[in-house]
C-alpha cells in the first residue's frame, strides 16, 4: 500500500544549514477520470462506464427517466441523470436518493493526490425535492473491525441550477454518518483503496412525497 509522506530534505553547505520541505507528490500528473468528450461514457482506467441510479434504503425502485451524455454547451459534453424520487408512504422517512457514478473492479491509491475537481449542477423538477448533495469515493475492500464493506468517504457540496466548479481537498472527506462502523485506519484507509467515484443526491422527502430533477456532472479529475 502506498503512503503519501512529507519529507524534510537537509542540504548542507559550508557554514550553514538550509532545510527545505519537499512535497513527494509534486509533479504528479493530474488523473482525468472523465471530461465526457469522447464518443462513449467510459471513464479513464481503472474506472469504467458511468451509470445513473435511483435508490431507496428499503429497496423500493426509484425512477431514472433519462441517463447519459448531454451537450453542456457548443464545445463541451457532460453526463446527466433525470430522476423522479418517491418516499414510499409507509409512515417512515427513508431518505431516498440518486447518483451518477463510475466504479472499478480494481482499487486506486489516492495517496499522492491532494484534491478531486469536478463541475456539477442540479436542475429541480416540479415539485423539487429538498436535497443535499455529496461527492462520494467508495472503497469496498476497506474494513471495519476486519469486516469488509462496502464503505465510502464523502464531502457535501452546495449545488445550484447553474454550473459550479468544485476543487475539493481529499483531506476533508469523511466517512458518512449512515455508516455506523468506523473504518480500520480511518478515512486514509479508504483513500488508499478507492474503487468508485460518484455524485450523490440525498433527499429529505416527507412520507409519501415525490420530487424530481436533473443531476449533471462534468470534468472529473484528481490533482
Amino acid at each position: 500500500m502506498k503512503t503519501a509522506l512529507c519529507l524534510l530534505l537537509l542540504t548542507t553547505t559550508v557554514g550553514c544549514f538550509d532545510v527545505e520541505q519537499v512535497d513527494p507528490c509534486a509533479g504528479t500528473t493530474p488523473f482525468l477520470v472523465d471530461d465526457f468528450e469522447d464518443d462513449d461514457v467510459l471513464a479513464s482506467p481503472p474506472f469504467e462506464r458511468w451509470s445513473c441510479s435511483g435508490f431507496n434504503p428499503d429497496g423500493n425502485p426509484q425512477a431514472v427517466n433519462d441517463c447519459g451524455k448531454i451537450s453542456r454547451d457548443e464545445e463541451n459534453e457532460a453526463f446527466m441523470g433525470d430522476f423522479t424520487l418517491t418516499d414510499v408512504e409507509n409512515e417512515l422517512q427513508e431518505f431516498t436518493g440518486a447518483s451518477l457514478s463510475t466504479s472499478s473492479t480494481r482499487t486506486f491509491d489516492l495517496g499522492c493526490y491532494r484534491a478531486i475537481g469536478l463541475s456539477a449542477k442540479f436542475v429541480p423538477g416540479n415539485p423539487p425535492p429538498p436535497a443535499k448533495y455529496y461527492v462520494e469515493l467508495t472503497c469496498q475492500s476497506a474494513t471495519s473491525g476486519g469486516t469488509p464493506g462496502p464503505y465510502s468517504v464523502i464531502r457535501e457540496i452546495d449545488l445550484t441550477s447553474s454550473w459550479l466548479r468544485f476543487p475539493l481537498s481529499l483531506s476533508n472527506f469523511r466517512q458518512p454518518t449512515w455508516q455506523t462502523n468506523a473504518l480500520d485506519g480511518g478515512e486514509k484507509a479508504c483513500l488508499a483503496r478507492v474503487d468508485g467515484v460518484g455524485l450523490l443526491l440525498s433527499t429529505n422527502l416527507g412520507d409519501g412525497d415525490t420530487g424530481s430533477g436533473v443531476l449533471y456532472i462534468d470534468d472529473v479529475l484528481f490533482e
